[in-house]
């Protein structure tokens, strides 16, 4: 469970013969990224850092609009008759703005939060409740027990009974009902009793992908009301959008990348990040939205859409870029709790791993639940707070709050530590927006109260304590219930929030070792997920290669020992003793189940005696013979030519190695003796991984150096 083992599952390689595009999404609710990866053969993906790419750019990104270059805004702008006009940080410029004003288009973002899976009907709220709470704003309840919603998975086909298997370990199937495995779209499920999300009206959840439908009473006047685009176009567009953008940056950023990029375009495969708690509902949606994008065909094959929980993924992140080179949390049987504190809200899910070589295995003890304690949860929270500081002050403005909550998010909610970390510490955050349409009436304006003076507001370190406290104690309330109820000793922290200097303080401070210690991975936590994907992708579907025949050499026998019926009609030498050579056994070189390596070399050794007086130049000439146990009859005893001369069933002809070795004679040549006529050449035929295949030369040893034949590739079939 070391190291060792980590770079020896690292160390997987692709053996397929045909070239393969993976990519990869990671579709969040405030912002998106896309990573790709080009499988060659041999490649080895998740021990090259080159190989798992992240596309850091898209259209528009800047600096103020796009901090983060890897992440593009989730977010896109509809005309009236519901098409696409604009995507991600273009929405956000100043010119987009102004044309999505002059133009009255709908702005759509926050898509994902409308698919979160439907609750059953013994627990769904009444629809005056429902109507309720659209009329007020939206404050979930932290989750503090298992809930149906978070607990469901899931129906188990009826030929499984109650068993919980992972699907992904069956034949044929890649789905699993712990939510540890690899969801494949495609799979000879059982027909469940999901809601139909594509034909679903809103039931006041958000969770439709069609336009609201009106009710209107009899014998009035219908007025059309715009409802905007259905969730499962918005979806179309915005994987259609991406996978262009992923595109346009491996054509730039790699050689013939877009010649590459549209010659394995029909055999993409895209992997999809989803929440810990989505169902069939909801991959069936995505699914059709993929075909309506036309980024896969209608009945497309196995293996094309892959769909990965998001927790697992993180899981497969931080295993790769944690600085604990055991990997101590990750020891089977034990466990571990992951905390995915992102912007829109917390996650905590608890996980035992019941496997951690060849492969990592993860298996939920605990469902994920869900926090509203995110970086939006704390901007909210400071909203609060100027609300308060601001009443009855002449700041008081929606610009001014808008601006300062702003200048918050970017200058304190990254850098504060907490009270204990620096008591004395004073935040400033500017009042306005620095530029022409500055009013220099606040510039000047003083307010003791709301601690404002000369265009500056100062927050202290208990203010901003204040703010991010309620957040961190919910947190660390459902972590100590998490961690306690499956024995963990680890909690695996991630998320944008995740990096907040005052949520990992708070943690380091509350969970101590022995009892749990925390783990947070050496990389920035926007890449965790994107990258994550890939990765368990990719550690799941690469597979060790062996031959599946053996390949070898017609070899001579003494005709003596070896003699059998027919044995005329074969080949005969007669060596320098005057003893007889039959030629036609098989000699192996390459075992059957051999597996495959690059660094793995397989030789076999030539003597040859060539006549200086011969008038046929030094070249050496080997058949390579592919031998198939399976096929070859009972009692050939190892020939290859039966005595019809035909090669008998199970040997076929895999190639032909050649090598001129005259620069080898001529250096021989310069050491005989006089009375010398022939020179012994010694000389090793060679099976190696190659470039594209197993290929096969000669190699020998010229004045000391080395000198290699031509080679000659093997057809896959024929290994």
């Amino acid at each position: 469970m070391g190291s060792s083992r980590d770079a020896g599952t690292d160390g997987m390689r692709y053996w397929g013969e045909a070239e393969k595009l993976v990519l990869a999404f990671d579709v969040g609710n405030s912002a998106s990224s896309v990573a790709l990866t080009h499988l060659t053969w041999s490649c080895a993906p998740l021990s090259t850092p080159s190989s798992l790419r992240t596309v850091l750019t898209f259209p528009f990104s800047s600096p103020p609009l796009t901090p983060i270059p890897s992440r593009t805004p989730s977010m896109m702008a509809y005309d009236r008759d519901d098409k696409p006009r604009m995507y991600g940080a273009e929405v956000l410029t100043a010119e987009g703005k102004e044309r999505i004003k002059e133009e009255g288009w709908v702005v759509v973002k926050r898509w994902k939060e409308q698919m979160r899976p439907v609750e059953p009907p013994s627990i769904a709220n009444t629809a005056a409740e429902a109507k309720k709470k659209l009329l007020r704003k939206a404050k979930p309840t932290p989750v503090s027990s298992p809930s149906p919603y978070a607990a469901r998975l899931a129906p188990a086909p009826v030929s499984m009974g109650t068993s919980t298997t992972s699907l992904a370990s069956m034949k044929g199937s890649t789905w699993s009902l712990s939510s540890e495995g690899l969801l494949d779209a495609v799979d000879a499920r059982a027909d469940y009793d999901w809601v139909d999300l594509t034909n679903t009206p809103s039931n006041g959840s958000g969770s439709s992908s069609t336009k609201a439908v009106v009710p209107v009473e009899k014998k009035r006047k219908v007025v059309k009301v715009h409802s905007g685009p259905r969730l499962r176009d918005i979806f179309a567009a915005w994987l259609k959008h991406l996978t262009a953008c992923a595109r346009a940056w491996f054509g730039e950023r790699t050689p013939n990348g877009e010649a590459t990029f549209l010659r394995l375009w029909s055999t993409c495969v895209f992997v999809i990040a989803i929440p810990a708690d989505w169902t069939t509902a909801e991959t069936d949606m995505i699914r059709e939205s993929m075909e309506d994008a036309g980024l896969l065909p209608e009945r497309f094959a196995v293996g094309r859409l892959i769909f990965v929980k998001e927790p697992a993924s993180i899981a497969h992140f931080a295993r790769r870029h944690t600085k604990d080179p055991e990997k101590t949390w990750l020891q089977e049987g034990g466990s571990f709790v992951l905390c995915d504190a992102a912007e829109e809200g917390v996650s905590i899910i608890g996980y035992t791993v019941a496997s951690n070589y060849p492969r990592l295995r993860l298996r939920a003890y605990e469902p994920v639940s869900r926090l509203p304690a995110g970086t939006a949860a704390i901007t909210s929270a400071f909203r609060t707070f100027l609300e308060n500081r601001l009443a009855r002050t002449k700041f008081k403005s929606a610009s001014i709050a808008s601006h300062l909550v702003e200048e918050f998010r970017t200058k304190v909610l990254p850098v504060f530590a907490g009270v204990s970390v620096a008591p004395d510490a004073e935040y400033k955050l500017r009042v306005q927006k620095d530029g022409p349409e500055m009013d220099y009436k606040l510039e000047k304006g003083i307010d003791s109260g709301a601690r404002i003076r000369d265009g500056w507001m100062t927050l202290t370190a208990q203010d901003v304590e204040d703010v991010f406290k309620p957040a961190a104690d919910d947190i660390i309330v459902r972590l100590s219930s998490v961690l306690s109820r499956g024995g963990a000793k680890h909690i695996l922290l991630s998320g944008g929030f995740g990096e907040s200097a005052y949520l990992v303080h708070r943690l380091r401070e509350t969970f101590r070792p022995p009892h749990a210690s925390l783990v947070i991975p050496s990389l920035p936590a926007h890449s965790a997920v994107c990258e994550g994907v890939l990765r368990f992708y990719l550690s799941e579907t690469l597979q060790p290669r062996g031959t599946r025949f053996a390949l070898g050499v017609m070899t001579a026998v003494d005709w003596a020992t070896s003699w059998e019926k027919g044995m005329a009609s074969r080949e005969v030498s007669v060596g320098s003793g005057g003893q007889k050579y039959v030629l036609g056994k098989f000699s192996e070189v390459v075992a059957k189940d051999s597996l495959l390596d690059s660094s793995m070399r397989w030789t076999k050794t030539f003597n040859v005696k060539y006549s200086l007086k011969s008038d046929e130049p030094p070249i050496l000439a080997e058949t390579l013979w592919l031998f198939d146990p399976d096929a070859a009859l009972e009692g050939d005893d190892g020939w290859i030519i039966a005595p019809d001369g035909r090669p008998r069933p199970g040997y076929r002809i895999a190639g032909r190695v050649v090598a001129e070795l005259d620069s080898l004679v001529l250096s021989l040549l310069e050491r005989r003796t006089a009375t010398e006529i022939y020179v012994h050449l010694e000389v090793q035929l060679v099976v190696y991984v190659g470039a594209n295949s197993l290929e096969a030369r000669f190699e020998w040893e010229d004045e000391g150096r080395p000198a290699v034949g031509s080679a000659i590739k093997l057809s896959h079939e024929s290994f």
